[in-house]
This record gives structure tokens, C-alpha cells and sequence, in this order.
């Protein structure tokens, strides 16, 4: 017959990850991840995201500002697409009010089925 071992918490906390460190892993991967995958690639549209209480236009107009095309609406008021513009231009778009401005390879659903643009 086999005797349990006495449990000693410094003995089983050391040696194995927590679960907030586990998951904060888990997250700052998935960011690394995501930064990697929505990067804007030269010669593809861009996905430009502003506040999501903003009124239709802000998009379109952080686009125009910036000095590029928008190319389509987005299906909410708060994301336009965009032409690859100059080298420049994604720091133009964060600096006329975009949030968030990554590739638009994934996100043909997110364009207005009605767009006018």
C-alpha cells in the first residue's frame, strides 16, 4: 500500500505556470498574432476603423484627410475601406482620427452590400 505524500504549497506552485500567467500568454499571442496577420500590405485595400459612435462619414473623412481614395463603405458607420496610398498614409490615417487600420483581405463582409462610395 502506497502512503500519500504531505502536500507543500512551495513545493507544487513552483516549477508549473499559473492560470493568470497562462492566460496572459494566451493573450499577448494572440496580439503578436493578429498585429502579424493585419498588417496592411502594400497594393491591398485597408480595412480604416474610427470610433464606433461616430457618424457615418467620419471614416470616409479620416480617409480623404489622410489624402487616399476610400474604395468602399464599410456595413457600420464606423469602418471605411481604403487604396494603398504612399508610404505615409497609415500614419496619415491615425493622425486624421483612425483607430485601427489593417488589411482588408479578411473583411469583405464588413463592406456595405450597397456601397455608394
Amino acid at each position: 500500500m502506497s502512503r500519500a505524500l504531505p502536500y507543500h504549497p512551495e513545493i507544487h506552485s513552483r516549477g508549473r505556470p499559473g492560470g493568470v500567467t497562462v492566460a496572459l500568454f494566451c493573450v499577448l499571442l494572440s496580439a503578436v498574432s493578429f498585429a502579424a496577420w493585419a498588417v496592411p500590405r502594400p497594393g491591398n485595400d485597408m480595412a480604416v476603423i474610427v470610433s464606433p459612435w461616430a457618424s457615418r462619414p467620419d471614416a470616409l473623412l479620416a480617409i480623404i484627410r489622410a489624402g487616399g481614395q476610400p474604395t468602399a463603405a464599410g456595413r457600420w458607420s464606423f469602418i471605411a475601406f481604403a487604396g494603398d496610398g504612399d508610404d505615409d498614409f497609415v500614419s496619415h490615417l491615425y493622425a486624421s482620427g483612425a483607430w485601427l487600420v489593417i488589411d482588408a483581405g479578411g473583411l469583405t463582409g464588413c463592406r456595405s452590400p450597397i456601397s455608394g462610395v
